[in-house]
């Protein structure tokens, strides 16, 4: 076999592997309604391939007949079943981040609260009448009011609320109050250090050598060295503590 013999081998064999390609992806993007083309054997003489039946040209043309019967309800309900669960998923997401981020929102500003009643005594700043209140000022957490805490002054014919001093919150609640007789704090309440202090909770700093609490003492009349709280998002149940040292008044909080 020589040389030319070989090239025209390989001419005819390339030919048949290239016609045979064409009708197949015919077939595949023809018209729903016309025959599908059969390739005929490739003739024992050489040559090319006659394809058995009409043979339309494979290109733009096949795709446009594609393209005319658009998408079937089948895949309409599919595209729309994915987008569906996938938005369902987004929006879980996104209503358990702000859920949590609700939480960690009032956390903060219940330290803020207990920082500014610490910092307006610690500083002697005065009120509206320019007189300071010789008892200090406070922070309150009632269980029947559980939704809110209040800003005071002690003055010597009781106590007066601050301007704008109730905080309110929409989706969070004060669940526990505690205390504990330890100087060092090893674990955030609850815990076995920590005792129930009630369902009423006040903080008040007279200066920075005197913090009082009330209560002040637990069951057996030990004095508390730390007293907080425990606060929880109504909807979704996630916790989170606070807790403030009577002798430094630096308070600590966390979620659960």
């Amino acid at each position: 076999m020589n040389f030319d013999s070989i090239s025209n081998y390989l001419i005819l064999k390339t030919r048949f592997i290239i016609s045979n390609f064409k009708i197949q992806m015919s077939n595949q993007f023809q018209n729903p309604n016309s025959k599908p083309i059969t390739p005929s054997p490739l003739p024992a003489g050489g040559g090319e391939r006659v394809a058995a039946g009409p043979v339309r040209g494979f290109g733009i043309w096949d795709f446009r007949q594609r393209r005319r019967f658009g998408f079937s309800l089948v895949d309409l309900l599919v595209a729309a079943t994915i987008i569906i669960v996938i938005s369902s998923f987004v929006l879980a997401g996104f209503r358990s981040g702000q859920r949590t981020g609700e939480l960690d929102l009032a956390l903060k500003q219940i330290i803020s609260g207990i920082t500014e009643a610490r910092n307006k005594s610690f500083s002697g700043q005065l009120l509206v009448n320019s007189s300071f209140p010789d008892g200090g000022y406070g922070i309150s957490f009632d269980l029947t009011k559980n939704d809110q805490y209040e800003l005071f002054a002690v003055l010597d014919l009781g106590r007066e609320p601050l301007p704008s001093g109730i905080k309110k919150f929409n989706q969070i609640e004060f669940v526990s109050f505690f205390g504990t007789t330890q100087s060092v704090v090893a674990a955030p309440p609850p815990g076995a250090i920590w005792e129930d202090a009630g369902g009423l909770l006040e903080m008040i700093f007279v200066s920075p050598q005197e913090i009082i609490a009330n209560p002040p003492t637990n069951g057996l009349g030990q004095p508390f060295q730390y007293v907080g709280g425990i606060i929880q998002h109504k909807k979704t149940g996630q916790q989170a503590y606070f807790y403030v040292s009577l002798v430094s008044g630096l308070v600590t909080g966390d979620t659960l």
